[in-house]
């Protein structure tokens, strides 16, 4: 199996490298970083692993190559797309191969064997998906979450947590365009048979009153997101302010922590150093005239009072009106700004599901505040040009413009008790987004090579180790299942 703790010098050069230990062929006790040149036999192609590597587009190479093991490679791209070590008969076959030595027999045949993985066996490659998407996404079970339903004690909803991956790898399954795995319509809560490795196809919209069966988030068909909208997804990482959610979907599908942009050039604000490319006073903070309002001009009248958990407001609950109890909210100074100035104009898209990931009907905020009482959170606490205006007597106005993926893209309305809101447009600047697309392939990278997790491990993948299987993931309609047999038949791969 590929090693998992590549070393930080040879992985920027854009190849694997395994250790004694491994059943590896090749000498394992060079210098690490010293330049040794490999003259492949009968090629006039020179393999430095001290400099580039090979690239992708690398054409195959004589056998008498030392670090090429084509046994070790079947192993390794076998476990991980098979979940299974390599038939008797496989191995053989590629034994006699490569005992032939005739002039590329054996990467013909090795890339012949895993494509017949990746193609040709659906059981054992659709379980190895959905297993490698339970992983990357941190979720799953068999066991439905139940909890209760809108903080209402008198129902309770269950939610199943396998829904999220089961779609991620249907989409691998049946060749289909991985971005719709942010704007995908139908089908988007399917649940997945390990033992005939099918999927039963489902939709995640049930409708508000409907009988509360699994799966279900109040969103119409026309304003489903893929998992952006899935109510599993959605329930695993409920928390307050729907900060947790909108960290996931950076760290998972863009492959950094926050800070998730950076301007061209940062600006010193006192002691900070801000480097965010919004306003600095695009968010609620202490600053005065930025502040979240609860309250009128004159002081007296709640204009938005808070919402409790009980569903009363927080002027029933008040011990002292002249206090300033109940006008508690989170400042995001400047020191905070450079990831909340990010954060806080995509959480609030996600803030109106609730713990069990189903919308609020009239799009209000499900999820809690940090304020006193644990009130449902206000849009005001996130965007202090939300904060609502007197002569706005509406339950749930809408704010204008207030959402974004990043800050040069698409802006996205808030609130009003019409509609969902733009879910699939939020979605299609995901899936715009270069930083995704790399994103998908270096998850892949990690699991084939065996390493940890790119953002909570920091097993960091370098832009131009990826960057050629990248480009032909994109060219190649974000097809999973291609961008896999590029990967696992590349000239990096077969060499230990």
């Amino acid at each position: 199996m590929k090693q998992k703790n590549v070393t930080p010098t040879l992985l920027a050069l854009g190849f694997g490298v395994a250790v004694s230990g491994c059943g590896s062929t090749g000498s394992t006790d060079e210098n690490v970083g010293q330049p040794m040149n490999y003259q492949h036999v009968g090629s006039s192609t020179t393999y430095n692993p001290a400099a580039t590597g090979l690239p992708y587009s690398a054409s195959s190479t004589a056998l008498d190559d030392r670090t090429v093991d084509y046994m070790l490679a079947l192993r390794t791209a076998s476990l991980k797309l098979r979940g299974n070590l390599p038939t008797l008969e496989e191995q053989q076959r590629l034994k006699k191969a490569i005992d032939t030595g005739a002039s590329g027999d054996a990467q013909v045949l090795y890339e012949t064997l895993v494509s017949d993985m990746i193609f040709n066996q659906p059981v054992t490659f659709n379980r190895q998906m959905f297993h490698f998407w339970r992983n990357t996404l941190r979720m799953g079970g068999q066991t439905p979450l139940t909890a209760p339903f809108s903080d209402s004690s008198t129902m309770t909803k269950q939610v199943s947590l396998d829904t999220a991956p089961s779609y991620a790898a249907m989409l691998v399954s049946e060749d289909r365009d991985m971005r719709e795995l942010f704007t995908g319509k139908a089908d988007t809560c399917p649940t997945f048979n390990q033992m005939t490795g099918s999927f039963a196809k489902a939709d995640c919209f049930v409708a508000n009153g409907a009988s509360q069966t699994m799966p279900g988030n109040n969103v119409p068909s026309q304003y489903q997101a893929g998992i952006l909208t899935n109510p599993g997804f959605l329930a695993q990482y409920y928390s307050n302010f729907a900060f947790r959610r909108a960290r996931l979907i950076q760290e998972l599908f863009a492959c950094t922590r926050y800070p998730a942009e950076l301007a061209k050039a940062p600006q010193q604000i006192g002691p900070y150093l801000y480097s965010s490319p919004w306003p600095v006073d695009s968010v609620t903070n202490a600053g005065q005239g930025f502040q979240a309002n609860f309250i009128d001009k004159n002081g007296a009248t709640d204009i938005r009072p808070r919402r409790l958990k009980d569903f009363s407001t927080n002027a029933t609950r008040r011990v002292d009106p002249a206090s300033s109890a109940f006008k508690e909210y989170v400042d995001f100074k400047t020191e905070c700004q450079n990831c909340h100035s990010t954060l806080n104009h995509r959480a609030p898209l996600f803030a109106v599901f609730d713990q069990v990931g189903y919308r609020d009907m009239n799009n209000l905020t499900m999820v809690t505040s940090t304020a006193t009482f644990s009130p449902f959170a206000q849009i005001q606490e996130f965007l202090y040009q939300c904060n609502p205006k007197t002569t706005d007597t509406s339950s749930n106005p809408v704010c204008a413009q207030a959402l974004a993926w990043r800050n040069e893209g698409k802006r996205f309305d808030f609130g009003g008790n019409a509609n969902p809101m733009d879910y699939p447009g939020f979605g299609a600047e995901m899936a715009a987004d270069p930083m995704v697309a790399m994103c998908f392939m270096k998850r892949a990278w990690n699991y084939a090579y065996s390493r940890d997790d790119v953002v909570n491990e920091l097993a960091l993948v370098p832009d131009h180790v990826v960057q050629d299987l990248t480009n032909y993931f994109v060219e190649n309609n974000y097809n999973m299942k291609k961008a896999l047999l590029k990967l696992y038949t590349s000239a990096n791969f077969i060499r230990f």
